[in-house]
C-alpha cells in the first residue's frame, strides 16, 4: 500500500514536469504540432 502512494506521487510528480516542460515548449514560440496535441492530453490523463 505504501509503495502504491510512493508510486502514485511519483508519476503525479513526473507528469506534472512534463507539463511544464510543454508550457516552456509554448513559451518559447517554437512548439510542433505534436507538443500542442500530447500536452492537454496528459493532463486530461494525469
Amino acid at each position: 500500500m505504501i509503495s502504491a502512494t510512493v508510486f502514485g506521487s511519483g508519476f503525479a510528480a513526473g507528469a506534472a514536469v512534463m507539463i511544464l516542460a510543454w508550457i516552456a515548449s509554448l513559451v518559447r514560440r517554437d512548439a510542433s504540432l505534436a507538443d500542442i496535441a500530447w500536452g492537454p492530453a496528459l493532463a486530461a490523463i494525469a
